[in-house]
């Protein structure tokens, strides 16, 4: 944030990952509000939820070290921590929706 910025509207803080969400079914089963989103990043953290495109789909499979899948329909990735809270971005997973009911 720039030195202006900051004097204008104060320092803005990350939210503190509690690590307690829980991914929400009906939000990760919404169409894609881009048209580049290819699949779902749920931070378990702070409760977020982004649409990835292609290009950053790839990276975070390679993060999670998977294969990113042909055809997405039922997965979504899962991260400890992003850009909105504290938590560690490092711990990622390639989900199904169908994990979440088990």
């Amino acid at each position: 944030m720039s030195d202006l910025a900051e004097k204008m509207f104060g320092k803005v803080r990350k939210i503190i990952a509690s690590g307690d969400y829980m991914p929400d079914l009906e939000k990760l089963s919404k169409p894609f509000e881009s048209k580049d989103g290819i699949i779902y990043l749920f931070c378990k953290g702070c409760g977020s939820i982004y649409e990835l495109p292609a290009s950053r789909a790839a990276i975070y499979a390679e993060k999670a070290h998977v294969k990113l899948p042909e055809t997405i329909s039922d997965e979504f990735f899962e991260c400890s921590g992003c850009q909105s809270c504290d938590g560690p971005r490092d711990q990622i997973e390639l989900k199904t929706k169908k994990s979440i009911l088990n």
